[in-house]
């Protein structure tokens, strides 16, 4: 089990870090992503073992990229979302 601290990390670090990004970038962002936050996570004290744990507990497969690139699309799902709020409230 993943400590809550690395766990705490990643969420903060999504949340951050992960913005819409339209559907031909978004691979090559979270691979990006993924190393930047990689070495964050070092920078914070964790390590690479501890990170993966930390994905692997809340993604399937626990890929980190793969988990980025899926926060990104969400991301994007969610402002589009937005924008449609918006038209509703014209």
């Amino acid at each position: 089990m993943a400590d809550d601290d690395v766990l705490a990390f990643l969420e903060k670090w999504i949340e951050d870090n992960a913005v819409a990004t339209p559907a031909r970038m978004r691979a090559e962002r979270a691979e990006n992503l993924a190393e930047q936050c990689r070495k964050e996570a070092e920078e914070a004290g964790f390590s690479e073992e501890d990170l993966e744990e930390a994905v692997g507990e809340l993604a399937e497969g626990g890929d980190l990229s793969s988990y980025i690139e899926e926060a990104l699309e969400k991301a994007e799902e969610d402002d589009e979302d937005y924008g449609d709020d918006e038209e509703e409230d014209a």
